[in-house]
């Protein structure tokens, strides 16, 4: 009985692990949609999920297949630009001085 206790437990032990993971990375992705205007330092991100900034980088890098870099310049700012195009009289220029995040 034990011995099959320890092979459950080993089983579902990655599991959680990844689960965690996951969730991890969904409140970055989280904090990353909400305050993408702003110029977001890696340092803020890792504050704002409880996790070391190079690890935080590294945890997305290895569940995403991308930079939080690549993500946070371009992730949200052009959806939300596109978003103003439609739904408002503004120009590209005068949408693209506004949101400084989609110029990049």
């Amino acid at each position: 009985m034990r011995r099959l206790a320890a092979k459950r437990q080993q089983r579902s032990a990655p599991r959680s692990a990844e689960q965690k993971a996951r969730r991890q990375v969904e409140a970055i992705t989280a904090f990353l949609a909400e305050n993408f205007k702003e110029d977001i330092a890696t340092a803020d991100i890792g504050h704002a999920v409880s996790l070391h900034p190079n690890y935080a980088m590294t945890l997305f890098r290895r569940e995403c297949g991308m930079s939080i870099l690549a993500v946070s310049e371009s992730g949200c700012a052009c959806p939300h630009a596109e978003l103003l195009l439609l739904t408002s009289e503004e120009t590209v220029l005068a949408i693209r001085r506004s949101n400084p995040a989609s110029a990049r």
